[in-house]
């Protein structure tokens, strides 16, 4: 529980004013609650409001990937749907 707490602030930190960092923030919140697996079509579709198209989205799994906190594990499946590309949080 402290690593996630400690995680949340240093991005909220580090985030102080740069809108993609706060939105990858609450990007990785909502997978989080989804089960911590998701595909870039479901985080435009049912993720926060901000992130509706698939630039925006893989913008935002790219980012959390750069800071070693998303990865992609290749095809699977997100809520009954076979996906080409599912990534992957720390839960």
């Amino acid at each position: 529980m402290r690593y996630y707490l400690t995680e949340a602030l240093r991005l909220h930190e580090v985030a102080g004013g740069n809108p993609d960092l706060e939105l990858a923030e609450r990007c990785l919140l909502w997978i989080r609650r989804e089960g911590s697996r998701t595909s870039i079509p479901d985080l435009y579709q049912r993720g926060p409001n901000p992130v509706r198209d698939k630039e925006t989205a893989t913008r935002m799994l790219t980012l959390l990937a750069d800071h070693g906190l998303a990865r992609p594990t290749g095809a699977g499946e997100i809520n009954g749907k076979k996906r080409s590309q599912v990534w992957e949080v720390r839960p």
